[in-house]
C-alpha cells in the first residue's frame, strides 16, 4: 500500500489541487530518503531506485500525456519533492504509452480560451512555474522521449539537461498553426 500524507495545499485543498497530490513527509533534518518506492499521483508516477535514479513519468497514456491543470500542479509538487531529496542523484523524465506529451489538454486549453484575462495569466504562470521547477532541479534531468512531443511536451523536453529521443518520433510547436505563440513554453 502506498503512503499518503497531506498535499501542498494543506488539510483543505484548493480547487486547483488534486486530492491525491502528495508531498514528502517531514524528516528529522537528517539525510533520510524522502522518496521511497513508488508514489502515484493522478496524472504521474514518481519512483526512486536504490541507486538514486528517480523516474518521473507522465501517466495519462489515454490522452497522450496531455497536460491538464492537475498535471501541472502535480509536476510542480513532484519537482519540489525531488529537489528536497538528497538521495536522488538523477531524474529521468518520460511518458507512459506511445506519446511523451501531446502538449496542453484540449479541455484545459478550451477552458483557458473562455476564461477572463486574470485566469488565463494565472494558468500561464502555473505552466511557466512547472517548467522552471523542472529546469532548476539540483539533480540532472534526463528526458527519455519515447514518443511524440508537441507544444508543452517540447517545452518539457527543452528544460531537461539532456534529452534522448527515439528515432521515430515527431516534435513540433503545433500551436503556431492556430496563430498562437509558444511564449510560455519556449526555453
Amino acid at each position: 500500500m502506498l503512503p499518503k500524507w497531506p498535499g501542498p495545499c494543506g488539510a483543505e485543498p484548493a480547487a486547483h489541487c488534486s486530492p491525491n497530490l502528495m508531498m514528502p513527509p517531514k524528516t528529522n533534518g537528517g539525510a533520510q530518503d524522502l522518496l521511497k518506492g513508488i508514489w502515484m499521483y493522478n496524472t504521474l508516477t514518481l519512483s526512486r531506485d536504490d541507486r538514486g535514479v528517480a523516474t518521473l513519468m507522465l501517466n495519462r497514456p489515454e490522452k497522450h500525456n496531455a497536460m491538464s491543470g492537475e498535471m501541472l500542479q502535480e509536476l510542480k509538487a513532484a519537482a519540489a519533492a525531488l529537489a528536497a531529496d538528497r538521495s536522488v542523484r538523477v531524474v529521468v523524465l518520460t511518458g507512459a504509452g506511445k506519446s511523451f506529451c501531446a502538449g496542453g489538454d484540449l479541455g484545459w486549453m478550451q477552458a483557458q480560451m473562455t476564461a477572463d484575462a486574470e485566469t488565463r495569466a494565472r494558468e500561464a504562470r502555473v505552466l511557466a512555474e512547472m517548467l522552471m521547477a523542472i529546469n532548476t532541479l539540483p539533480q540532472p534531468v534526463i528526458g527519455a522521449i519515447q514518443g511524440n512531443a508537441f507544444g508543452g511536451g517540447v517545452g518539457m523536453a527543452s528544460v531537461c539537461d539532456v534529452a534522448i529521443d527515439a528515432d521515430h518520433i515527431k516534435m513540433g510547436l503545433t500551436e503556431t498553426r492556430l496563430g498562437l505563440i509558444p511564449a510560455t513554453i519556449g526555453p
